[in-house]
């Protein structure tokens, strides 16, 4: 977002909370020799060798371009093709804004067909393959969606890489996945003149990408010699949450979520994001993206028949060129938005059902979905990091945190208190006050209480001032984000894991098991960041030098994690050689950390932070962000 009132957007959003075109700049791969042509439904694609050895395949369309008279609807399946493609760099990016800790938003950029450079566009429904080689078959298949607030990201993201993955173990085939994000992912028309329901799943497309990748996927991936009948899910943040989802999406209409419906995947793993994090109209309404972006039409156009946004039709919308698409979601000067721009305002999926009666993609209740067995039959695991809104800390200033000065860097956590994360205990208190829930509030105090009392970091105890000048006790603001790493994180997370421990024991027909996971490997990037949100991906990924969010990575407990992924993958058991990871239910609640004891070792812990777990319990049913 790369602008200074970045901090109002994240006030009034964070805490409510190409068909065939494969010509894009590449996410930095060096040259290497060709990897065997792959045939595939659409086309037959060579990728290229990687400096490890390992063949990738970029930038393969999983679905026709959404552009045009696509734009805002479905994705459509891909036709059927005989031509050959090169498939050795990344396809675009969603369109979305630049910003400092996206790659993806600044290093895949490609020229129009008027000529102009762009960092993202509507182009983007590709995925990329990784693979040892294409001849060995039925190798387990581990699918990655990005995270990044259903806004931004991408998968030219150098940290989600899965060469790392296929180089530690041969047996796998990783892929990631681009979806549409921001104004071209989950949007709600109803509002613009000339809406239809043609367009009512606007609210919910990056979802309904993610879902037919899968389904490109299961038709293609025996050509990389993968196994349509053994594929995991897998995505942190925002990509969580859509591997969460898919758990409970209603793939058919009729009104019942149920995965075995298409048998899309047999396993999910998913990351510090969850089912609370879903949209409502009504929260849809108060973001106003749509009115936001009719703003910015009108005053591109500038002329007598667009004098305002309410002149603004669907026509108008669908009529945007490709350049102006990317301007308009850019743009700062054209919207009224504090300095920033159309793209930074964003959505998540809606939960319920459409405006016109029709069964939504999401139910009303995903909890109760996946209470009721929705994903009886898949293999679970959930968790989410120590320290996740630690990461908001350096998300308040448009220069990158790790180039601040001392003084600009005390400064990000004034601004973090102030704008993001103590308004957490009043959101809290209202959304329990809101469910008559007078115990719950209460909870919010005694959390914060005990978090105050517990809590030491004495670089900020005299407290820190923002760059307006607000004053804040600096426990009291780490205690707020101890409170906020719960309600928004942790808590429904565990929910998840419980819903689906709990069916799957009463139903003797279930085969899905359940584990969670509590990553506390703490950055050291600098002194306060702790195990923030994402620390645990370059583990995951084995990808020892993007260390953004990670700092330095233990070489032995990402070996170990990256096993526990992949065993995952192979039979549904995350146990490795040494560690024996336990199923986890709501009796003895056996969690695998990492580093929690900061001795870089996984180990198992029944119900660990079983105080903070009691207290904020409720607070997953109340959809906090």
């Amino acid at each position: 977002m790369k602008k200074k009132t970045f901090i109002a957007l994240l006030t009034s959003l964070i805490m409510s909370l190409t068909v065939f075109s494969l010509t894009g700049c590449g996410g930095g791969d060096e040259e290497s020799s060709d990897a065997p042509a792959v045939k595939c439904y659409n086309g037959t694609f060579t990728g290229m060798v990687e400096d490890n050895g390992v063949y990738s395949y970029k930038g393969i369309p999983y679905a026709q371009s959404p552009t045009g008279d696509l734009k805002w609807l479905a994705p459509q399946a891909v036709e059927e093709s005989d031509e050959s493609y090169d498939a050795k760099e990344f396809g675009w990016t969603s369109l979305q804004t630049e910003w400092h800790s996206e790659p993806a938003s600044t290093v895949n950029a490609k020229k129009t067909e008027s000529g102009e450079e762009h960092n993202s566009g509507e182009d983007c429904l590709t995925l990329n393959v990784w693979t040892s080689d294409t001849e060995t078959a039925d190798k387990p298949v581990m699918v990655y969606f990005h995270g990044g607030g259903f806004g931004w990201g991408g998968s030219s993201d150098p940290l989600y890489s899965g060469k790392y993955i296929v180089e530690e173990h041969n047996d796998v085939v990783v892929i990631s996945c681009n979806y549409r994000v921001g104004t071209m992912g989950f949007i709600d028309l109803r509002g613009v003149e000339g809406y239809t329901d043609k367009y009512k799943e606007a609210t919910d497309l990056g979802l309904l990408d993610a879902m037919q990748s899968m389904r490109w996927i299961k038709q293609n991936v025996e050509a990389f010699g993968g196994d349509p009948d053994n594929i995991t899910i897998f995505g942190e943040s925002a990509g969580g949450n859509l591997v969460s989802c898919m758990l409970v999406a209603d793939t058919n209409g009729n009104g019942t979520p149920d995965v075995d419906e298409e048998n899309l995947f047999n396993r999910c793993i998913a990351h510090s994001g969850s089912l609370n994090l879903t949209y409502t109209y009504e929260e849809f309404e108060t973001n106003g993206t749509a009115a936001a972006l009719c703003e910015a039409v009108a005053n591109l156009r500038d002329d007598d028949d667009l004098k305002s946004a309410e002149d603004v039709t669907m026509d108008d919308l669908l009529a945007l060129t490709e350049d102006e698409m990317y301007q308009v979601n850019n743009d700062p000067e054209l919207v009224d938005l504090d300095g920033s721009a159309v793209g930074d305002v964003y959505n998540m999926p809606l939960r319920g059902d459409y405006s016109d009666g029709s069964t939504g993609v999401l139910p009303e209740d995903p909890f109760r979905a996946l209470r009721d067995g929705a994903a009886a039959n898949v293999d679970l695991i959930v968790g989410t990091n120590q320290d996740e809104w630690r990461y908001w800390t350096s998300e308040v200033y448009w220069e990158p945190i790790l180039d601040l000065s001392e003084e600009d860097l005390m400064l990000n956590l004034g601004d973090y208190a102030e704008f993001i994360v103590l308004p957490k205990i009043d959101e809290a208190k209202a959304a329990a006050k809101a469910a008559g829930n007078a115990e719950a509030e209460a909870a919010v105090d005694k959390i914060i209480e005990m978090q105050t009392r517990d809590l030491e970091y004495k670089d900020t105890d005299d407290g820190v001032t923002g760059r307006d000048g607000t004053e804040t006790d600096g426990k009291y603001m780490w205690a707020a984000t101890e409170l906020a790493n719960e309600t928004g994180f942790r808590a429904p997370s565990i929910a998840m894991a419980a819903a689906h421990a709990d069916y799957c024991a009463s139903d003797d027909k279930a085969k899905g098991k359940t584990y969670m996971y509590y990553f506390a490997k703490e950055s050291d990037n600098f002194p306060w960041v702790g195990a923030c949100h994402a620390s645990e991906l370059a583990y995951v990924f084995h990808n020892l030098d993007e260390t953004i969010f990670s700092g330095t990575v233990d070489e032995g407990l990402a070996d170990q994690m990256c096993e526990a992924w992949v065993n995952f993958a192979k039979s549904g058991d995350p146990s490795i050689a040494d560690v024996q990871w336990t199923t986890y239910d709501t009796t003895d609640r056996n969690t695998m950390t990492m580093d929690m004891d900061d001795d870089n070792a996984m180990k198992m812990v029944s119900d660990p932070l079983s105080e903070e777990r009691e207290l904020m319990e409720p607070f997953a049913y109340y959809y906090l962000k």
